[in-house]
Formats: structure tokens, C-alpha cells, sequence
């Protein structure tokens, strides 16, 4: 990471960056609204750590790194609400498994960041908390669940931050802000500490301006390793159904995409690779069951806080209650045979190539919908059809930013286990495309 080779050649000091990232959250959060809390005091006894190991030659892999975390996370002493009335008042008594490890190399924690609620949705608004706005279109939301982590890197606030993916909620909020974001495969990273939403889909995810940055973090993490692209991959490429709206400028992005590839050494290929709204609605079920499964139980929210929620995970929860045996069974079924699928088209290719979302991302004024080449759908139905397959397959995901146009993104799926090769290519990739953005707010 370039910051941490300034820190290494005494060009700056871990205490000046986070002084830095402090003045640029008081500039920007007001308009943007990503940070929940901010932990000045013990934020500025780590930096002062850190800069007493790089004087001494002794730092950590992450010395002096300024980092957010989603707050799902528990983080000592900060709210841990999941950004949900249902929760109100409560406080971490300990780190999160993930934070406690980032602490332990270095790591500076400045804050928490808002996530919509209990992760469970991809607007990351709330009628009575309020939202998060896109950075770029402050009239546009940032994506969810993990919107408030992405905005924090987006306006510079931070390096790094961390979120979850459930289904789409580290590469949703990227693709919203124009950076990467990376879904690791399932159970890569302990979800200790984590409130949790559906744990068969539930995974740790980060977010940073480029990937090569994600793969140095999750090799200090001891998970990832980080390494170069050695070899000629073979990318597998899916038709654009049209059961699925995209508009042009996302299928441009796909394209332009290829021609980054192509340039870095790969080959491509076509692939059967189910999406669409039939593999959302597997998709859909399961979570549901799982989900509500989680909110009565591991939550102790459910039914007894019903008037708690705000009314779009209420109505999910709702919904999820009815949700028959007969629906489980046959959603069983179709997971079988859509997985079948997709891992004869992973045994063919190294990774697959797929669009990020469908379009732009919603305005704020009406969250829940957006518009595809003059129709109007459900926002969840631009983008769930295209990212969720990485999350019943458990494997891993990385958004990134194509071509000069704001909300541009396309995200490659990798096999499972083989996160590095697939940071590797992102990379690659990214500095074929040598994109530079600059957020709307200064």
C-alpha cells in the first residue's frame, strides 16, 4: 500500500494521516452521512503507537492504517445498534473477531459506519435514522447494505474499510461509489462479533480504492495471499439476458471490461451462467428463512419489536413468516440444479465476468426504484439477478470501477478458495484501466 511505503520513508506520520482523515470526515459526513460514531481518543493513542514503531523500525503490517467498520461489527466501546431502533442503546463490550485482528497489525480504527438496517437491504436509507448519500450524486443513494463503509473510502475519509456481503452489500455500494469492493469465499473470515442476517450467505467483505490494496490487507490477514497475475486466465462470458433490463451504459462497462482483460492476457469463453430474477427468487427464499430465523433468535428482536423496524425490513420479515414448507423444498430443489450449472461453468474458466448492477443507482427520493431504458422496477430487481450467485455458491466476488462514466462497475466471480487469483486479475484489470475519479463533494 502507497501509504504505508510514506510511513516507511518518514514522509508522514501515522498521527498527521489520521488528523487528515479526521478533518476530511468533519468536511464531508454531513453531506454524506457514512460514519455512525468516531473513536478520537483511542483512534489517536493507536496513531501514536504507530508512529513510535515506524521510529523504531519495528511496525506492523498495518501500522498506522486508518480503517472504518460497518456497524454489524462490534467495536469496544462504540454503538452497536446495526443501525436498527431495535437496538438502540447498546455498546460493544469487546471487538469483533475481524476488528480484533486488524487492531493486532497496526490497524487504526477511526469509527463506525452506517449500514442499512441489521444489513438487510440495498439502500441503506431509514425513514426515521435517515441515509446515506452517493458521493458522486448526493440525490442518488450509495448502494447497501455496506453504503456507509463505501462512501468513507469514496471521499477519501479512509484507506480501508470494512463490511458483509450477503448478497450484494460490499460490491453493491462499490459499484454505487466507484472504488472495489471484494466478498470473500464463505467462512474465509470468522464472523464472530457479527450480527448476523442469513449465515449461510453472510461474509466479511472489503472496500478500498484498488484491489491490489484488498490483497495486501487480507495477506497481513493471513488468508489471502498476495501475488501478481502469473498466468493467461480464462474469463468466462455471459449472454445479457434479456430477462434481466440493462442499459447500455452498463453493457458498454461489460464490454470495455473484456477489452482490460484482454489486454492483461486473458482469453475468453462463454459460459451458462444462470441469473436473473428465477435465481433471485431461490435466492430470496432461503435467505428469508434464514433470515427471520436469525431476527427471532440470535437478535431476540422478532416479533416482540415489530414496531422497532423501520417498515421495509418489517414488511421482510412479514413476508419471510410466510414463507410455507412447500416454498423451502422447492427453492432446495432449484439451488441443487442451478449450482450443478454454475460449477460446470467454473471448471471451464478461471473466473466469470459479470455486470455489477443494471444501471444507476436510485435516487433518494424514491430509494426503492429505479429506471432501466425508460421502465421503471424495483431496484433490488437491477441488481440481486446479477450478484447473488457468488453467495449460494460461496465463492468470491470483487466489484470494480470500468470506464470513465460515474456507477460504470462489472464484478468477477472466482472459484471458491481461490480469492487470491481472483484479486490478482481484478488488479490487473485495474491498472489496464488506469481510471481516476475525483468525488463530488471536495
Amino acid at each position: 500500500m502507497e501509504l504505508l511505503d510514506a510511513f516507511r520513508r518518514a514522509e508522514v506520520t501515522p498521527s498527521e494521516i489520521l488528523e487528515d482523515s479526521f478533518a476530511r470526515i468533519d468536511a464531508v459526513n454531513p453531506s454524506v452521512n457514512a460514519f455512525t460514531a468516531l473513536d478520537f481518543v483511542k483512534a489517536k493513542q493507536q496513531a501514536q503507537v504507530a508512529d513510535a514503531a515506524y521510529a523504531s523500525g519495528t511496525p506492523r503490517a498495518l501500522e498506522g492504517i486508518p480503517v472504518a467498520i460497518k456497524e454489524i461489527f462490534a467495536v469496544e466501546g462504540m454503538p452497536f445498534t446495526g443501525q436498527s431502533l431495535t437496538r438502540k442503546g447498546v455498546v460493544a463490550d469487546c471487538d469483533a473477531r475481524v476488528v480484533a485482528q486488524l487492531r493486532d497489525l497496526g490497524a487504526v480504527i477511526v469509527g463506525t459506519t452506517r449500514t442499512h438496517e441489521l444489513a438487510w437491504g440495498i439502500t441503506s436509507q431509514h425513514e426515521r435514522l435517515g441515509g446515506v448519500c452517493n458521493p458522486w450524486q448526493p440525490d442518488r443513494v450509495a448502494g447497501g447494505s455496506s453504503a456507509g463503509s463505501a462512501v468513507a473510502v469514496a471521499t477519501g475519509c479512509v484507506p480501508l474499510a470494512v463490511g458483509t456481503d450477503t448478497v450484494c452489500s460490499v460490491r453493491l455500494p462499490a459499484a454505487c461509489c466507484g472504488i472495489v469492493g471484494f466478498k470473500l469465499t464463505h467462512s474465509t473470515l470468522s464472523l464472530d462479533g457479527v450480527l448476523p442476517l442469513a449465515p449461510s450467505f453472510d461474509t466479511v467483505g472489503l472496500l478500498a480504492n484498488s484491489a491490489q490494496d484488498i490483497a495486501y490487507v487480507l495477506d497481513a490477514l493471513g488468508v489471502v495471499e498476495s501475488k501478481i497475475l502469473e498466468v493467461a486466465p480464462v474469463v468466462g462470458v455471459v449472454r445479457l439476458a434479456h430477462s434481466v433490463l440493462i442499459t447500455d451504459e452498463q453493457r458498454f462497462a461489460y464490454r470495455d471490461a473484456q477489452s482490460a482483460l484482454e489486454e492483461v492476457g486473458c482469453s475468453f469463453q462463454p459460459v451458462e451462467w444462470p441469473h436473473g430474477m428465477e435465481v433471485s427468487q431461490v435466492f430470496g427464499t432461503i435467505r428469508d428463512i434464514e433470515a427471520l430465523e436469525s431476527h427471532r433468535k440470535a437478535l431476540g428482536s422478532w416479533p416482540d419489536k415489530r414496531d422497532l423496524y423501520g417498515s421495509d425490513v418489517r414488511a421482510r420479515l412479514e413476508n419471510a413468516e410466510s414463507v410455507t414448507d412447500a416454498d423451502r423444498a422447492q427453492a432446495t430443489i432449484e439451488f441443487d440444479r442451478l449450482r450443478t450449472v454454475w460449477n460446470a461453468a467454473l471448471e471451464k474458466v478461471d473466473a466469470v465476468l459479470l455486470p455489477s448492477m443494471s444501471g444507476k443507482p436510485s435516487f433518494v427520493a424514491d430509494a426503492d426504484n429505479v429506471e432501466i431504458n425508460g421502465t421503471t422496477i424495483p431496484f433490488r430487481d437491477s441488481v440481486i439477478p446479477w450478484t447473488c450467485s457468488a453467495n449460494l455458491l460461496g465463492v468470491p466476488g470483487c466489484a470494480i470501477p470500468i470506464g470513465p462514466e460515474y456507477f460504470q462497475s462489472v464484478q468477477l466471480l472466482g472459484r471458491r478458495g481461490e480469492d487470491a487469483s481472483l484479486l490478482a486479475l481484478a488488479a490487473a484489470a485495474q491498472r489496464a484501466l488506469t481510471i481516476t475519479r475525483v468525488p463530488h463533494l471536495q
